[in-house]
């Protein structure tokens, strides 16, 4: 499963939000140009970023750093 997560850069608080998920890559990439166009911003202004993980997620969840991320 790829999901796009917002990250909070906070420290001492490494928690992501998941904004949305995807079944494939390219569907999350596409997403993310969707989110950049949206908010003006690129990938890094606007803290998001495609990972990969085989846990059960749904938009709006947070997610810890130590849980299993593969980050693409």
């Amino acid at each position: 499963m790829y999901a796009l997560i917002h990250q909070q850069r906070l420290a001492g608080k490494p928690q992501k939000r998941v904004v949305s998920i995807h079944a494939s890559r390219k569907d999350s990439e596409r997403a993310l140009e969707q989110r950049k166009k949206r908010l003006g911003k690129d990938e890094w202004e606007c803290n998001t970023r495609v990972i990969w993980t085989d846990k059960a997620l749904k938009p709006g969840d947070i997610i810890e750093e130590n849980q299993r991320l593969v980050w693409r």
